[in-house]
């Protein structure tokens, strides 16, 4: 349970949050996306919240510090995020949050894998990047993927 951090089909990032991640988990992911800000390529990340819980106020905060003290990198390097949320509900609240919260990168809420793959092509191509053909058998099994709780 927590997060997965897919970067094999780098520039595509796959980030899969499962059930609520520990303390550990949050830190984790924090350093590695670090790791990729400094590494200063570009990419493009597809995140998959269907079947996550919301994190302790405490992580939460971390990742918005994260988020500040990144937002150069972020908006430089990145050419869109798109979150996956089948719930209206939870592309509502979503869209609240980053309403008040905007995030420094363009980014998408929508219903499924197949929606958030072709807004991030889009976003691909505008930010002169190829989308990387190999992820289509990893975005095949993470539209199929099933709750794992």
């Amino acid at each position: 349970m927590g997060y997965e951090l897919i970067t094999e089909h780098f520039p595509l990032i796959l980030n899969v949050l499962d059930g609520k991640p520990s303390r550990e988990e949050s830190d984790q992911f924090r350093e590695d996306m670090q790791n990729i800000l400094d590494a200063g390529n570009r990419f493009g990340q597809l995140v998959d919240v269907r079947y996550s819980e919301p994190e302790e106020p405490a992580q939460r905060k971390l990742h918005s510090e994260f988020t500040n003290k990144n937002k150069d990198k972020i908006k430089s390097l990145s050419v869109g995020c798109a979150f996956v949320a089948p719930s209206v509900l939870l592309r509502t609240i979503l869209n609240f949050i980053f309403f008040f919260s905007p995030l420094p990168v363009d980014h998408k809420v929508v219903k499924d894998v197949p929606e958030a793959v072709g807004w991030l092509e889009g976003q691909f191509q505008k930010g002169g990047l190829e989308f990387p053909a190999s992820a289509g058998p990893a975005l095949a099994a993470l539209e199929t993927r099933k709750d794992p709780r």
